[in-house]
């Protein structure tokens, strides 16, 4: 085949539009350079709007002998039908006839046409906001969810027994709430020594204010058993 000239493939369709991709099996530019290049054609009407596409190539072997060829790939904005993208340069000609590519004077190109659809802004935070798997869940209701760990005792992997009532808790929360809570529950204590924790010289009531309340009056009741279970707890580990 002559220098420069193209081979159409047929007419594609893809994200609602009509494409052509044209081989030159044999460009030459400035008079000594030849290769195979390839570039991708809008045939149908753009409808006003500009269309954004990519075009991707590479050298297959049918047989499966040879692993597939450097990808190659190119995008541009169509903006009228007719319209082509800058050239693929996919190999050299000399290349491809030591590649093994090059068979009974043919080859096999592989061609990815990929169109690119922009959504509005509008459209792309409210499926930003619909897909956020935390859209259901509100920072405020944090404490809420705690207290639900809490009173449910799910994850619970400490329990204070006091006078007889257990009270399961979450090492992790108590600790957050408190540096004397992370060094004494984090602090190298023997892990089966954490399971069960017996309190005395305390009422059962009072250990509900390990409870996450924000309330003021709650959090200095909370302040104030922390001291006296520390003290306990202390005595106990001794």
């Amino acid at each position: 085949m002559k220098n420069n000239k193209s081979i159409k493939s047929r007419i594609w369709v893809a994200g609602g539009h009509e494409w052509e991709i044209n081989l030159r099996p044999n460009y030459s530019w400035a008079g000594n350079h030849h290769a195979i290049t390839l570039y991708l054609v809008l045939v149908s009407e753009t409808a006003g709007s500009e269309v954004g596409a990519k075009l991707s190539c590479r050298l297959v072997d049918p047989t499966g002998r040879l692993s597939p060829g450097q990808e190659k790939s190119v995008s541009h904005n169509f903006t009228y039908s007719g319209c082509s993208s800058v050239l693929i340069v996919l190999m050299g000609r000399q290349e491809l006839e030591v590649s093994g590519y090059l068979k009974d004077d043919s080859y096999t190109v592989e061609c990815v046409i990929t169109v690119i659809r922009k959504v509005p802004l509008e459209e792309a935070v409210a499926n930003n906001e619909h897909r956020r798997p935390d859209a259901a869940l509100r920072s405020t209701d944090l404490h809420r969810h705690l207290g639900e760990l809490r009173r449910n005792g799910t994850g619970a992997d400490v329990t204070f027994v006091v006078r007889g009532e257990s009270f399961p808790a979450h090492r992790a929360m108590l600790a957050s709430r408190s540096p004397v809570f992370m060094a004494e529950l984090f602090g190298g204590i023997e892990e089966e020594a954490l399971k069960l924790i017996e309190i005395k010289d305390m009422e059962p009531w009072r250990s509900r204010c390990f409870s996450t309340s924000s309330t003021p009056k709650r959090r200095r009741s909370w302040m104030e058993t922390r001291t006296k279970l520390l003290r306990s707890w202390r005595s106990m580990c001794l």
